[in-house]
C-alpha cells in the first residue's frame, strides 16, 4: 500500500467517541475545520498531515481544504459536518489582534533593550576611552559588548515588531479582498471553469463508450483486431478530447498479452466508471453549491427577461460543460440537443426542450446571467493607398501601404500578419511585415489585397491617399 493509503486505513480504523469532535465546513475559504479536545498520537496525526490536514495550534483546530475523502473523514470523526459559525471576518479580526500583540510585546522588548543599553553608555558619555592595561579595562569592553547587543537586539526585536504589525493588517487585507466584488467573480469564473473540467471528462468518457461499443458490435477477426489496436492508439481523427483507452492498452495489444475483446471490455468498465464515479458526482455538486453561495453573496442572478436565441441558449449550456450543444427553435420554444448526455444537474438525456420561460428560470435557477452584447468592431477596410496611421500607446505610426494578393498574404508567417485600428478608430486595415525584406525585424506595412474587394476610400485623416488616377473606386 502506498503512503497515502495507510493513512486512509489507520484514520478510519481508530475507535474514537464521536462527542469529542465537532467538525465544520465554511463556504468563504472553503475548509474543512475539526475541533477536538482528543491528543492525537504521532502516528494518528502524521496520518491526518498525509491526507492534507493541518493543525492550527492558536486557534485550537485542524483544518484543510474540502476534497470527498476529507468530508468523509470529518464525518466519520464527528458523526456530521455542520456550518461553521465564526466568519471569515472575525477569524481575520481574532487573528489580527492576536498580531498585534505580538507586535506590542516586541515592541515592549526592543524598549528594554534600548534602556539598558542606554544605562550602560552612560559611562561612555563623557568621552572617556577604554584605559588600556588599567583595572577597569575589562570590565569596560564588557560593558560596551553588551551595549552592542543590546542595541542590536533592540533593533530585530523593532523589525519583528513591525512584520507583526505589517501581518495584521495583511489580514485585515485580505478578508477585505475575499468579499471584494471582483474578486468574488473572479472566483465564479475560476469555480465555472472547474465545473466545466468535470463535465468535460464525463463527456469524454461517452465517447468513447461509443466508439469500443461498436467494435463490440463487430464480428471477431483481423479487421477487428486491427481497429481495435488502431483505436487504442488514439489514431482515430475524432477523438479530440484525450486518450481513448487506457494507459499501455495498445501496447498490451501489441505484444498479445491483452485480447482484443479484453481490450474492449476493459475500456468500455473504464470509461463506464468514470462516468458513474461518485467522487467526481460529490465533486460537481460541491462545486455548483459553491457556486450558488457566490452569487448569493453577489446579490443574486437577475431573470433574463431580453429575447431568447441559440447562441444565448447554446452559451448558456456550454457554460455549464455540455459538449456542442445545438439549439433549435420549436412551436413551443427551444430545443437543445448535444452528442452526448447534458449534465446531470440540467439534463437526464442528451436534449431538452422548454419554453421561453422555462428556459430563463433555468438560466436564473443556474446561476447565468447573459453577457452583456459586445460592440461591433469597426469594418476591415481594404483601399489603395500610399500609407496608413494608427496608435499604439499613445504614440502614432504612419505606415507604408503594399500590394499583395490573397495567397501571398495568406503564406507570411501568422504572428507576423494582422490587423490594426485605424487613428481615427472608424475602421481596420490589414497589415504584414514587409515580405521583401523579410525576418522578424522587417518593418510593418499596411496591406493592400489586390484580388479581394476593393472598398471607396473612408472620409477620415488616418491615411495619405495616391493620386486621383491611382484611387481605386
Amino acid at each position: 500500500m502506498t503512503k497515502h493509503q495507510e493513512a486512509k486505513t489507520l484514520i478510519f480504523n481508530l475507535e474514537l467517541d464521536q462527542d469529542d469532535f465537532t467538525a465544520t465546513y465554511s463556504p468563504e475559504d472553503d475548509k474543512l475545520r475539526i475541533y477536538t479536545s482528543h491528543w492525537f498520537e504521532r502516528d494518528e496525526y502524521l496520518a491526518l498531515k498525509e491526507l492534507g490536514f493541518r493543525h492550527a495550534p492558536k486557534q485550537d483546530l485542524i483544518y484543510t481544504h474540502w476534497t470527498p475523502l476529507r468530508e468523509d473523514i470529518c464525518t466519520f470523526l464527528a458523526g456530521e459536518v455542520t456550518a461553521e459559525q465564526t466568519s471569515l471576518v472575525e477569524r481575520a479580526q481574532e487573528r489580527a489582534a492576536r498580531f498585534d500583540g505580538y507586535s506590542s510585546n516586541r515592541m515592549a522588548d526592543s524598549n528594554q533593550f534600548v534602556a539598558a543599553a542606554n544605562r550602560l553608555s552612560e559611562r561612555f558619555a563623557a568621552g572617556q576611552p577604554i584605559l588600556i592595561g588599567h583595572h577597569s579595562e575589562a570590565r569596560a569592553r564588557r560593558d560596551r559588548e553588551r551595549m552592542e547587543s543590546n542595541m542590536r537586539k533592540a533593533v530585530g526585536m523593532a523589525r519583528t515588531s513591525n512584520y507583526w504589525a505589517y501581518r495584521a493588517e495583511g489580514v485585515e487585507a485580505y478578508a477585505n479582498l475575499k468579499s471584494n466584488p471582483k474578486t468574488r467573480m473572479n472566483r465564479i469564473k475560476k469555480l465555472a471553469a472547474e465545473l466545466r473540467g468535470y463535465q468535460r471528462t464525463i463527456n469524454h468518457s461517452h465517447k468513447c463508450i461509443e466508439i469500443w461499443q461498436a467494435l463490440a458490435e463487430k464480428p471477431d477477426g483481423p479487421e477487428l483486431d486491427s481497429l481495435t489496436i488502431e483505436t487504442a492508439g488514439g489514431c482515430l481523427s475524432v477523438i479530440s478530447t484525450g486518450q481513448v483507452s487506457g494507459y499501455g492498452t495498445w501496447s498490451a495489444l501489441k505484444d498479445g498479452s491483452l485480447s482484443t475483446r479484453q481490450a474492449i471490455e476493459q475500456n468500455l468498465n473504464m470509461h463506464t466508471t468514470v462516468i458513474e464515479s461518485q467522487s467526481r458526482a460529490r465533486c460537481i455538486i460541491h462545486l455548483l453549491n459553491r457556486l450558488g453561495y457566490e452569487r448569493h453573496e453577489l446579490g443574486g442572478v437577475p431573470h433574463y427577461d431580453g429575447e431568447l436565441s441559440a447562441t444565448i441558449l447554446q452559451g448558456f449550456l456550454r457554460e455549464h460543460g455540455a459538449d456542442k450543444p445545438k439549439a433549435k427553435k420549436t412551436e413551443t420554444g427551444w430545443k437543445v440537443s448535444s452528442e452526448v448526455p447534458l449534465p446531470l444537474h440540467l439534463s437526464d438525456s442528451s436534449e431538452i426542450e422548454l419554453d421561453e420561460s422555462g428556459w430563463r428560470s433555468l438560466m436564473q435557477t443556474a446561476g447565468y446571467t447573459v453577457p452583456d452584447k459586445q460592440p461591433a468592431k469597426p469594418p476591415i477596410l481594404n483601399f489603395k493607398a500610399e500609407s496608413v496611421s494608427y496608435v499604439s500607446y499613445g504614440t502614432e505610426y504612419k505606415i507604408e501601404q503594399i500590394e499583395l494578393t490573397k495567397a501571398e498574404y495568406k503564406k507570411i508567417y501568422h504572428e507576423h500578419r494582422g490587423v490594426k485600428l485605424s487613428k481615427c478608430g472608424t475602421f481596420r486595415f490589414k497589415i504584414c511585415k514587409d515580405p521583401s525584406e523579410g525576418g522578424i525585424f522587417a518593418p510593418w506595412v499596411a496591406v493592400f489585397l489586390s484580388d479581394s474587394k476593393a472598398h471607396p476610400a473612408p472620409d477620415s485623416d488616418s491615411y495619405t491617399s495616391l493620386s486621383d488616377a491611382e484611387v481605386i473606386q
